[in-house]
């Protein structure tokens, strides 16, 4: 479901960044990155509006609708290209010309592994210190039991 959602979100994100005809490749991927927040908190908040943060068929919806007005505002736009700032690169890789730069192969997958290791230990290793444990995780479990972002009594 992760997967799935994760591919929704960059499928919309990709759509609605292509609607912006970008033609610098660092303001696509800034765009990309950002179009991708914003459609996870936007669909978070609206979790939170309807009390459903704890539902997954929920968010899949969401991030599932979204899709399709990202596909009919794009289909309206008369199809913009959707990877612009990239065509040449796109080019290249067919022609296997990026093989000449060895050395940003070597960076980029060096870059991957890391962020691939980075990611593994995020999802497999719990929170292990003090504040995360007694503060920051209780108020997640308790804001998706919830299924909102209220806020529980206090003595004060």
């Amino acid at each position: 479901m992760l997967l799935l959602s994760f591919f929704l979100v960059l499928l919309s994100s990709l759509f609605f960044v292509s609607l912006l005809k970008l033609r610098s490749k660092i303001s696509f991927l800034l765009a990309l990155f950002l179009l991708f927040w914003i459609n996870l908190l936007l669909t978070g908040h609206l979790g939170h509006l309807f009390s459903v943060m704890n539902s997954v068929a929920f968010y899949l919806i969401i991030e599932g609708l979204l899709l399709i007005v990202a596909i009919l505002l794009w289909w309206f736009k008369k199809k913009p290209p959707i990877f612009e700032p990239f065509k040449e690169i796109l080019i290249d890789v067919t022609n296997i010309k990026f093989l000449k730069n060895w050395d940003l192969l070597i960076l980029l997958l060096g870059v991957l592994i890391g962020v691939s290791v980075c990611a593994y230990l995020a999802y497999k290793v719990p929170p292990n210190n003090n504040d995360s444990v007694t503060t920051h995780a209780v108020r997640i479990l308790y804001w998706l039991q919830q299924g909102s972002y209220k806020s529980w009594m206090t003595p004060r």
